[in-house]
């Protein structure tokens, strides 16, 4: 009997704040359900603005962005209910986001951690950089309380994110989101199901030659 082909994996670089990365991600979903066990994700934490001071956007802006980005997510069919936020409106630092996921992740709970983390943003315009925002979604998927809220005052996932971050930066990644898929392709922004699909059955077949 042939042996089992390991998973392709899938390399993204994200962020919380990007409106565009949660298309990625709802993308990947998608892509999970038809592939299965065939593809994997490999999440890096990149922040959008990784510089110490976030530009300034506009009301306006901000309400544009929402609004294409709730278009673009009802026009593909995913599964995800994008709500515009009352004005005035600013995007939260991810950071500490960042850390708590990986927090999540040692009580194997990451990806619905994760999920919850976009919907705590993009549907209920939570401050996703708040500690205490972090424990109520931590607290809502059943994750042990004390384990994670001292894992995020130790500061212990820190290192993580700064090496996610030097490998982007090695690797030359332009922004975010940016999915790698594995020594095959790069494709850079919420592109369309039908381009990752190509993309994963081009790497798939190369894979299995």
């Amino acid at each position: 009997m042939a042996e089992k082909s390991s998973p392709l994996e899938i390399i993204v670089f994200s962020d919380y704040i990007c409106p565009f990365c949660l298309v990625g991600y709802l993308t990947l979903k998608k892509l999970k359900e038809e592939y299965g066990d065939r593809i994997s994700f490999t999440w890096k934490h990149y922040p959008l603005y990784p510089g110490t001071v976030k530009p300034y956007f506009s009301d306006e802006y901000i309400l544009n962005i929402f609004e294409r980005v709730k278009k673009l997510v009802e026009e593909r069919g995913l599964e995800f209910e994008i709500v515009p936020p009352e004005l005035p409106f600013t995007l939260p630092d991810s950071l500490k986001a960042f850390e708590a996921s990986e927090c999540a992740r040692d009580q194997g709970k990451f990806w619905e951690f994760h999920e919850k983390v976009f919907e705590a943003l993009f549907r209920k315009h939570k401050d996703i950089g708040s500690t205490e925002i972090l424990k109520e979604i931590a607290a809502s998927i059943g994750i042990d309380a004390e384990k994670f809220e001292k894992c995020l005052k130790n500061g212990s996932k820190k290192d993580i994110i700064k090496q996610h971050f030097r490998e982007g930066r090695n690797r030359g990644i332009p922004g975010v989101p940016t999915f790698i898929i594995k020594g095959h392709a790069v494709i850079i922004g919420a592109e369309p199901y039908s381009l990752f699909k190509e993309e994963i059955d081009r790497a798939l077949s190369l894979q299995n030659k």
